[in-house]
């Protein structure tokens, strides 16, 4: 009897592990996706959060930092690159009704089109791709080689980088992780897109996106972070200011 307990309790285990296993990388989640844009090399995909909800302006909440800690992504997972290798983006979207979100440009809106297929079917094959991963956080390394990376899916082997498969004609989905080097941040819009908006839809911007240089992303930022080399530069200064005075 005792050993019967004892397997119905590890059999138990397993299944809330495998539960919590399987919650990442669902529909209507926001996946993070940094990855080498010369191709070859690896992908590193975060599940950020649920953003079902996320359907018209003012519903996203503010400064809420995600994909930190744990999950946070680094250049020393990409060997032998540097930031300016490296380009991020973000989606999410539902099957049934066919809802999709994407990064985008902050000024203006940005237009999508009818290949919610073609988005749908890149967001399945990547999302299967991550979910086989060694997972910490959220966080999983992939290989931009595998037939159902976000690289094959999403970008078609380099040759669409930034249209999530096409669905974003003007390819601007991505932004380069060079620009961290000089700010320490890189600010995006996040776009809704409804599959009932007509021949055209233009996406809604629904919140922002800021991608930190140590890791994080910060969901609609309330203020704008000094970066560090202006502290210490005015650190400096005030130092100098200090020491004039004494001296007078």
């Amino acid at each position: 009897m005792k050993k019967l307990i004892a397997s119905l309790a590890v059999g138990a285990m397993m299944l809330v592990g495998a539960g919590q296993a399987a919650a990442y990388f669902e529909e209507g989640k926001l996946i993070r996706v940094v990855y080498d844009k010369n191709g070859g090399g690896v992908e590193v995909a975060t599940d950020l959060l649920d953003i079902s909800s996320w359907k018209s302006a003012g519903v996203s909440p503010t400064n809420v930092v995600v994909g930190g800690g744990a999950a946070a992504w680094n250049v020393s997972m990409f060997p032998g690159k540097s930031l300016s290798d490296l380009v991020v983006e973000y989606y999410a979207s539902f099957f049934e009704p066919t809802d999709a979100w994407t990064s985008g440009p902050l000024t203006g809106q940005q237009a999508g089109n009818r290949k919610f297929t073609g988005f749908n079917s890149g967001a399945g094959s990547s999302r299967t791709y991550f979910r086989t991963l060694n997972n910490t956080g959220g966080t999983v390394i992939g290989q931009e080689s595998n037939l159902q990376s976000h690289w094959v899916s999403y970008t078609q082997s380099g040759l669409a980088i930034g249209s999530l498969n096409g669905f974003i004609p003007l390819k601007t989905a991505e932004e380069n992780l060079g620009q961290l080097s000089a700010g320490g941040f890189i600010d995006q819009a996040l776009y809704f897109y409804d599959n009932a908006n007509g021949a055209n839809p233009v996406g809604l911007k629904v919140a922002v996106i800021r991608t930190m240089a140590d890791g994080r992303t910060i969901i609609n930022p309330s203020a704008v972070p000094i970066p560090a080399s202006v502290l210490l530069l005015g650190s400096g200064l005030l130092g100098l200011i200090g020491i004039r005075r004494k001296n007078s």
